[in-house]
Parts: C-alpha cells; sequence; structure tokens
C-alpha cells in the first residue's frame, strides 16, 4: 500500500471527486472545484494498493488556531474493515504533530459505526449540536489533541464563526425538499461549515412568508427558520442605505422591493455576506462591494470562498475606498457617547462601572494616552489607552465597534501598539480588557498575545536574535512551555524545526531569528503600489499621525508576472522600489524599504485569482488588466504576503551593491525578482533596521 498526497494534476484525483460523490449522502455535497482547490493545496492525502484507489483524506490546516480540520475520510466499499482509515490518519498525523495542535471534525450522532471509529482511534467528543437539515439530528465534534496546545497559548474554540445572510429565497429553496436544482443549496449544510458559519436571514423574509396563500407552508417556514439567526440593526440605518440602493437595483415590483430590503437589511447588521441565487442582485455585486463592502455570492462560490478564508488568517483584509481614518485625544464631552456605543450590553457589562472605568482612565492625561479613533464623517469607530511604566506598556481598554472593517480595525491597534513599543523599545505590552469577542481574542493569538487570567501579554523583541536566545529569556520561560519548544527543536529534522521557529518568529514580530534560514527575494515595486499595499511612509502618513490611509491588514496579495523566478512560501521577502518617473516619491525609490513574509504562491489566469482574491481590495479589474494586456486568461501570480516591517529609511541602491559585492554576487538593477542568500538577507535587514556590522 502507498500513502502520499495527491495533486491537482494527478489522474487519480478523477478517482477521488467519483469516490467522494458515490459517497455524498453521508459526506454531505462537496464541489469539484473544491476537490481541486485541495489537491492543489496539497490538502487530499491518498492511499493505493496495485495502483487502485482505496481510500482518501481531505483535510485543510486552519492557521489562526494552528487545528486540522478534516472534511472527508472516504475508503471505497471494497477496501472497508481493513483499517485502512487509521493508516490514513497516522500518516497526516506523523506529518503534522509537531508543528500543529490537533485534529478536529464533526461527525453526525446517529453515524454510529463512524462515531466508533473516532472514539477508538483516540479522539474526544468535546460538544454536540444541532446540525442546520430541517431533520433533528445532531452533530458530535470530535477533537484529538497532538499534545501541542500549550505551546503558544492558542485557545481553541469554535465560537469565532463568519457570518453570512441567506437571501428569502435560498431559504425556501433549503425549505423545500422538491427543488429541482437542491444540490447546490444543499451543499451550504455541509457540516464541516457548521464551525465556520453562522447562516442569518433578514426580518424582511416575514413579509415574504405573508404573501404565501399556502397557510400549511407558512408555519412550516417560520418554524424552519429556527435553524438561522435574525439580522439585528437599526432602522434609520437600513432606511438610509435602502435609498442608496435603488441607484444599483432599480425596479418597483414586490420582487425588487424586497430584494432592495434584504440587501439593506443585512448591510445595516453587518454582515458580511449575502447569499443568493437572483441574477438580478448577482448582476450589479461588484457595485455593492465597491460601495458597501459586502460580498454577494452563489452557494456554491461561498463555499469555496469560505473554504479559502479559512486556511489563512484572513481577517477581513480589503482596503476602504475613500476612507480617512484619524487618531484623536479623548475631551470629556465625548465619555457618555463612548459609552453607550461601545458598551458590551450582550455580554452583562454595567453602564456605570463601565463609564467609571472610562472616566478613571480619561482622569489621567499625563499617565495614560487615550485615543479615539475616528473615520471621515468624524465618527468614533474604536478607542484604546495606554499607560507606560519602566519597560511596559499597559492598556487599560481597547474597544472597536461592530462594523464591516471591525476584525481589521483591531488588528491595525495591534501593530500599532506593538511598533510603538518598538520604538520606545518597551519588553512587554499587557492588555487589561475582559470584553473581547472570539474573533477579537483569535486575533490576539495570531498577533502573539498571551492570554492569562485577567489580562493577554505580549512579549516586544525586534532586530536579529537567535531561537537560543529567545528561549533562554527569563520572561519568555515563565509564560512559555520552553522545555517542550526545545525538546522538540532537537529532535525534529531541521524542516519541522524550521516550520516550530518560523511560527515563534512570527508570535514575536519583528523580530526575526537569525538561525531560521527561510528563502529570500527581493522583490521589485512601483512606488505606488508600495504606498497602497503596506509603506505608510510613502503614503504620507505616520502610524500615529493624522489621516493615516493604511491597508490595514497583515496580509496582503502582490500580483506580478509568473517569471523568471519561482518563488515558493514560506519565505521573507525584501522590497526593492523601483524608479518613478514623478516627483511624488523621490525620497524613496531605487531602494529596500520594507521586509515580510512570503506566505503563498498561486498561480492561474488573471481572471480567476482576481476573482478569488478580490476581497483585498486594492486592486480593481483594470489593473490586473493592464497587466496582461486585456487578456483575461493569461498566466499571473499573486504572493500573498504577511507582517510587512516597514524601514524608516531605505537601503539605498549604492549600498546594496556593496552588500552584493562583499558576498560575491554581480550587481543587480532588480527588474524582476532576486533570490538572495541568508547571509545576503541578514547583512542587508541589518543596514534596514540600522544595526552596524
Amino acid at each position: 500500500m502507498k500513502i502520499f498526497k495527491v495533486s491537482h494534476n494527478d489522474e487519480l484525483l478523477e478517482s477521488v471527486i467519483d469516490l467522494g460523490n458515490k459517497n455524498a449522502k453521508t459526506l454531505g455535497f462537496f464541489p469539484e472545484g473544491a476537490f481541486r482547490e485541495h489537491a492543489r493545496r496539497k490538502n487530499i492525502l491518498v492511499a493505493t494498493k496495485d495502483d487502485e484507489l482505496v481510500g482518501y483524506l481531505l483535510f485543510r490546516i486552519t492557521q489562526k488556531t494552528r487545528v486540522i480540520s478534516i472534511t472527508h475520510l472516504c475508503i471505497s466499499s471494497k477496501f472497508r474493515g481493513e483499517d485502512y482509515a487509521s493508516k490514513l490518519l497516522d500518516h497526516l498525523k506523523a506529518e503534522y504533530q509537531h508543528v500543529l495542535r490537533g485534529f478536529k471534525l464533526n461527525c453526525r450522532k446517529d453515524y454510529e459505526t463512524a462515531s466508533k471509529f473516532w472514539e477508538n482511534y483516540g479522539f474526544k467528543a468535546v460538544s454536540e449540536k444541532r446540525s442546520r437539515s430541517k431533520e433533528e439530528r445532531y452533530l458530535v465534534k470530535w477533537w484529538y489533541d497532538f499534545g501541542n496546545k500549550n505551546l503558544f497559548s492558542f485557545s481553541y474554540s469554535s465560537s469565532s464563526n463568519i457570518e453570512a445572510l441567506l437571501d428569502a429565497s435560498v431559504i425556501i429553496k433549503l425549505r423545500d425538499q422538491k427543488y429541482i436544482n437542491r444540490k447546490e443549496i444543499e451543499a451550504l449544510y455541509a457540516d464541516w461549515l457548521i464551525d465556520e458559519v453562522d447562516y442569518y436571514y433578514a426580518p424582511e423574509i416575514y413579509n415574504e412568508i405573508k404573501r404565501d396563500k399556502d397557510k400549511s407552508r407558512i408555519s412550516e417556514t417560520r418554524s424552519f427558520m429556527s435553524a438561522f439567526k435574525e439580522a439585528r440593526f437599526k432602522p434609520q440605518k437600513r432606511d438610509n442605505i435602502l435609498l442608496q440602493l435603488e441607484e444599483f437595483l432599480t425596479g418597483n415590483s414586490v420582487n425588487d422591493i424586497s430584494d432592495r430590503k434584504q440587501l439593506s437589511e443585512c448591510i445595516a447588521a453587518g454582515i458580511d455576506y449575502f447569499i443568493t441565487t437572483d441574477e438580478n442582485i448577482l448582476s450589479v455585486k461588484e457595485k455593492i462591494f465597491e460601495t458597501f463592502s459586502l460580498s454577494i455570492l452563489r452557494p456554491t462560490d461561498f463555499i469555496l470562498f469560505i473554504d479559502e478564508l479559512v486556511n489563512g488568517m484572513n481577517y477581513q483584509s480589503y482596503r476602504v475606498a475613500g476612507a480617512n481614518y484619524d487618531y484623536k485625544k479623548i475631551s470629556h464631552l465625548e465619555l457618555d457617547s463612548l459609552v453607550e456605543k461601545f458598551l458590551n450590553y450582550s455580554a452583562g457589562e454595567r453602564k456605570h462601572v463601565f463609564r467609571d472605568r472610562l472616566t478613571k482612565i480619561a482622569s489621567q492625561p499625563n499617565k495614560t494616552e487615550f485615543r479615539l479613533i475616528k473615520d471621515s464623517k468624524d465618527e468614533c469607530i474604536g478607542f484604546y489607552a495606554t499607560s507606560f511604566e519602566d519597560s511596559k506598556a499597559r492598556v487599560d481598554a481597547i474597544r472597536c465597534g461592530k462594523s464591516s472593517i471591525s476584525d481589521t480595525l483591531f488588528q491595525q491597534v495591534l501593530y500599532d501598539l506593538i511598533k510603538q513599543g518598538v520604538s520606545k523599545q518597551l519588553d512587554l505590552i499587557e492588555i487589561h480588557e475582559e470584553y473581547f469577542n472570539q474573533k477579537e481574542k483569535n486575533i490576539l493569538a495570531s498577533f502573539g498575545f498571551i492570554e492569562l487570567q485577567n489580562c493577554w501579554i505580549r512579549f516586544i523583541f525586534s532586530g536579529l536574535r537567535s531561537t537560543k536566545e529567545i528561549l533562554s529569556n527569563q520572561s519568555v520561560q515563565e509564560y512559555l512551555n520552553v522545555g517542550q519548544i526545545e525538546k522538540k527543536l532537537r529532535i525534529l529534522s531541521e524542516d519541522e524545526a524550521k516550520d516550530i521557529k518560523f511560527n515563534i518568529e512570527q508570535k514575536f514580530w519583528p523580530l526575526k531569528f537569525s538561525n531560521l534560514k527561510l528563502p529570500v527575494y527581493i522583490i521589485p515595486i512601483k512606488p505606488f503600489w508600495a504606498a497602497q499595499l503596506f509603506d505608510f511612509i510613502l503614503s504620507q502618513s505616520s502610524i500615529f499621525g493624522s489621516n493615516p490611509k493604511l491597508s490595514w491588514s497583515k496580509e496582503n496579495i502582490y500580483y506580478r508576472s509568473v517569471r523568471p523566478v519561482s518563488e515558493q512560501a514560506p519565505a521573507r521577502i525584501l522590497w526593492y522600489i523601483s524608479s518613478n518617473t514623478s516627483n511624488k516619491y523621490s525620497d524613496r525609490q531605487k531602494g529596500i524599504a520594507a521586509c515580510s513574509y512570503l506566505e503563498e504562491v498561486h498561480i492561474d489566469t488573471a481572471k480567476q485569482l482576481f476573482s478569488k482574491f478580490k476581497n483585498y481590495g486594492i486592486y480593481s479589474w483594470s489593473n490586473i488588466s493592464e497587466m496582461t494586456d486585456g487578456n483575461s486568461n493569461e498566466l499571473i501570480k499573486a504572493l500573498k504576503f504577511s507582517y510587512t516591517e516597514v524601514f524608516d529609511n531605505i537601503i539605498e541602491l549604492q549600498e546594496i551593491h556593496r552588500v552584493f559585492n562583499n558576498h560575491d554576487r554581480p550587481k543587480n538593477s532588480f527588474v524582476s525578482p532576486v533570490k538572495v542568500s541568508h547571509d545576503v538577507f541578514q547583512a542587508l535587514y541589518k543596514k534596514g533596521i540600522n544595526i552596524d556590522e
């Protein structure tokens, strides 16, 4: 028997898809495109015997929690009873048990044979909830722990779900067993989605139900809706949005008006995804996204998109077109409005306690920096308060209002706090805030914060250090399971150890490990795109200055031609800003200006890549079309990069040439990407952060 990962262009993949379709009744419908995308990412493990497919294990890795989610484990009926399922799990576990936290999956409670298998293998039934199917069925969540859960203090939770609103017509089709093209709609009920998505309905659906002539069906529909959540919003906000939508969705029929109302209620509720099969709505989805940042998707497209989304750490990384954001100090007149807007009533927070807390913080202006974050309309969308003591920053309050950019805004605040900690040469950040939601907790963990009993802490390191130096730090040893980490580093192969070092380095960003030898690429970028994607100095703002027009995300996408370099991830990027004909960016060109991680490399047609990554929103289709001279089927490359460290001063071309010469490299004009050695990277990076050789 052979066990290996199948690729997207392997003939065996067709057998995998066929086996999955034959067992769709128990596995659930899974789109063919999702099979191919999993294969492209090397996320399908197959077992063969005499070149015949025995079975497959389809999985994905959720980076934000470092967990392997098992979507399908399917053995051909011909080979069942021979323990091939365990062998597939053993193989996958052997590959990832030292760098990830464990397996998770959902399985219907009434699948007794499967449940017995999971239990015998060592999985634990950690919770149970009702499935979304019309029949009363229950799903058991199974968890298999690799024993690494204390390594970086991640909290295992599934409550940070993506929110999506289902069009009334989609809900009706889900209810109707006789719907002809039900397969695509039914895919929304896939068991693996229950830990990723919360489905909502717009209250407008009650008017749709009322128009039904069948009284018994009205009762059935209302009962069926109990499987979903109702969207909640302020009526005035909905009404204002409704007026704007008339520009995109004209027509005065009952259906036209209902469509506009459902969309307005979805947007007003701050829900990011609207699922529909209505061609009229789908025809204006681009305009609606540009105006309201609402993604409108068909059911199958939504499933593919969510699968892509949860596989990375993408927290709404689009740019808000035309928006201006400003950090301002608080005045005493603004306290009451802050209490009203940011009180966490649903979590049991009391108004007078919250106000007393903010009053105490604001009454110490000499000790505490109290910053309001306001949009271009002078509306407060978030705030935080920081005090500094010795080598520590203490954040006594931090809140971001619920909106389409709240998660991205929360990331930006954390990013700013870390950058401020580096500039002030601090050792530690402590955040004392007891009302974080689960999404915010996951973002904190992804930024390297550790949850303690009464606060979240984050160590501040910068420059080039060895793993030994960091792990021997007394504070690090106090909070992390350093002994377990060091033991694993000793027994693992170089490649396996590299994954652990890479993970630790990201938690301590902007630290760079001197003994982590990742591939390094110097990639040229035009000044305009550098300013749009990461360089806040080029965009003529500072992190804490006024009107910071930043792309508020630690992840972003850069498109370029397929040749001449075949980048491999994970890697480091040194961004070389090319020359510019205008004088706008004259101070920052022809030099290396920043350092990022290269997380993923995607190659596809221009049309497909833009469709996949348009949620990042920096690029318009005209930008991509210009790259390919209008040929939407031309192959291009998308580089997903993250955690960009911008240098205060660029490393000028003359200085780069000196470093190249010292390492026996010829001069280069960097008209295309160049791969360099680890030694060259260290020499250049030291210059970027002003460390003398």
